[in-house]
C-alpha cells in the first residue's frame, strides 16, 4: 500500500510541476507582452524603467539628502519606500504583481537604489533544467552503451539512427 501512495504521490507532484512550468513560461510570455505594450507610454517614462533582454525591468530611486537630514539607515528606507510606493502601484496596476519579484541595491557613493523587477519562476529553475539535461544526458549514453555493447539493432536502430541523422550523435 505504501508503495501505491508513493507512486500516487510521485504522478500528482510530475504532473503538478509539469503543469506549473507551462504556468511560468505563461507568465513570462506575459510579461514580455504587457512591457512591449506599455514601455512607450507616459507612466513608463515617467518611473525612467529601463528593460533587460531577460525581462528584468529596471530603475533607479534617487534620495536627495534634504529629504531626512541625517544618515539614519532607518529614515532612508522609509523614504525610499515613500518615493518607491508609486512605482510599486504603478506596476501592481498593469496587474504585474504576481509575475515579477522586486530587489533593491544600495549604489555605493550615494543615497541611491537600484530595483530590479526580476520575472518570477516557482517551477521552472536553473537547478531543474541542470537536473533533467543530466538525466537526458544519461539515459542517451546508456542507449548508446547498450547498443554498442550488446548490439541492440533490433531494439535501437530507428531511435539511434534517427539521432544520428539530426546529427546529435555520430
Amino acid at each position: 500500500m505504501i508503495v501505491f501512495t508513493k507512486i500516487k504521490n510521485f504522478i500528482i507532484n510530475t504532473i503538478d510541476r509539469t503543469f506549473g512550468i507551462f504556468k511560468d513560461i505563461r507568465n513570462y510570455f506575459y510579461l514580455k507582452r504587457i512591457i512591449n505594450k506599455n514601455k512607450d507610454t507616459e507612466e513608463w517614462k515617467k518611473f525612467n524603467l529601463r528593460v533587460g533582454w531577460s525581462g528584468r525591468i529596471y530603475t533607479i530611486i534617487n534620495l536627495r539628502e534634504e529629504d531626512f537630514g541625517e544618515k539614519n539607515k532607518e529614515i532612508i528606507m522609509v523614504r525610499f519606500m515613500e518615493i518607491a510606493m508609486p512605482l510599486f502601484e504603478y506596476l501592481n496596476s498593469l496587474n504585474l504583481q504576481e509575475v515579477i519579484t522586486p530587489k533593491h541595491t544600495h549604489i555605493d557613493g550615494t543615497i541611491s537604489y537600484l530595483i530590479v523587477f526580476s520575472p518570477l519562476f516557482h517551477w521552472l529553475t536553473l537547478e531543474w533544467i541542470v537536473n533533467k539535461v543530466f538525466k537526458l544526458g544519461i539515459l542517451i549514453l546508456i542507449i548508446y552503451f547498450l547498443n554498442s555493447t550488446f548490439k541492440l539493432d533490433i531494439l535501437f536502430s530507428s531511435l539511434w539512427n534517427k539521432f544520428i541523422n539530426l546529427g546529435i550523435l555520430k
